[in-house]
């Protein structure tokens, strides 16, 4: 299946999914297919997309564009969960230089991306919901109508995507932080058998790993917080927990310059230049170079 084809078809699986969703008597194949409005959206979103996707391309993570604004949502959340809880930790630790303004400005910054998912999200719900009046409605969709919501949707998921982005970023650079600090903590702490550690350390380090444990990581409920073959082995899956969502961080990366490319090229079909203006010499503009 071509690119181009593929993304239309994800495109219109969330259509109908939100579709179906609102109006659950109505089958999935006949959101299209049963009426003269849901065919002409259809093909509208079918041609348009093979103008502006490039089939050269790939297709990896196209599956994005029929996700549900609300999962994305979730994975955000998800996320600021594992990232609040490794700054609790860090605004703890004498194994960091993570300071109290460092806590204010990452859980500020986390709120912020997390209200920008949220408005993206809410415009792609509104987007959807306007391609449900249209096939719902008794008159002929235009073309432009079905491209503006179009260029809405593309626009809303990429936001989202962004946001998304961002606080898997977030949570990898605190993740790091934290991982470095609590193997330090545990190495000062425990590495010598000779010296019996404080009862605070033991809860420092049965604190850590109820954190890692709340990240959806394997840590026996009888582990001894003192083992360092059973310390060792938490870490290592920590770590590759946190590996695995620097390759989720950099599959969004490459998700939001392709269809950041598509939004460009949408952005001509919708406002196509009629006639470019020749350029004279007395015409272009004459910016003054900077010495380096």
């Amino acid at each position: 299946m071509r690119v181009h084809v593929y993304a239309a078809n994800k495109v219109k699986e969330s259509i109908v999914n939100h579709y179906v969703e609102e109006n659950p008597y109505i089958a999935s194949h006949d959101v299209f297919e049963s009426t003269a409005q849901g065919n002409i959206i259809s093909d509208s979103i079918q041609n348009t997309m093979q103008q502006v996707v490039d089939d050269e391309g790939d297709r990896d993570n196209l599956d994005e564009l029929a996700k549900k604004e609300d999962e994305r949502y979730a994975a955000c959340q998800t996320s600021i969960q594992s990232s609040t809880q490794y700054i609790q930790w860090l605004s703890m630790s004498r194994f960091t230089d993570f300071t109290q303004q460092d806590n204010k400005d990452n859980a500020q910054y986390l709120k912020e991306q997390m209200d920008i998912c949220s408005r993206h999200g809410l415009a792609l719900y509104q987007a959807k919901q306007q391609f449900a009046a249209l096939l719902k409605g008794d008159a002929t969709p235009e073309r432009s109508v079905i491209n503006e919501l179009l260029m809405v949707f593309l626009q809303s998921v990429v936001g989202q995507l962004i946001a998304q982005k961002d606080i898997f970023k977030c949570e990898v650079y605190l993740g790091d932080q934290f991982s470095s600090s609590v193997q330090q903590f545990f190495c000062s702490k425990f590495k010598d058998k000779k010296i019996k550690p404080e009862s605070s350390a033991v809860r420092a380090i049965e604190w850590a790993f109820s954190i890692i444990k709340d990240n959806q990581i394997n840590v026996p409920d009888d582990i001894d917080p003192m083992d360092v073959v059973a310390f060792e082995n938490v870490m290592h899956s920590l770590d590759k927990q946190l590996n695995k969502r620097r390759v989720d961080y950099d599959n969004l990366y490459k998700l939001i310059a392709i269809l950041e490319k598509v939004i460009a090229k949408l952005e001509t079909v919708i406002n196509p230049v009629t006639k470019p203006r020749t350029m004279t010499v007395s015409s272009r503009m004459i910016y003054p170079v900077k010495k380096r």
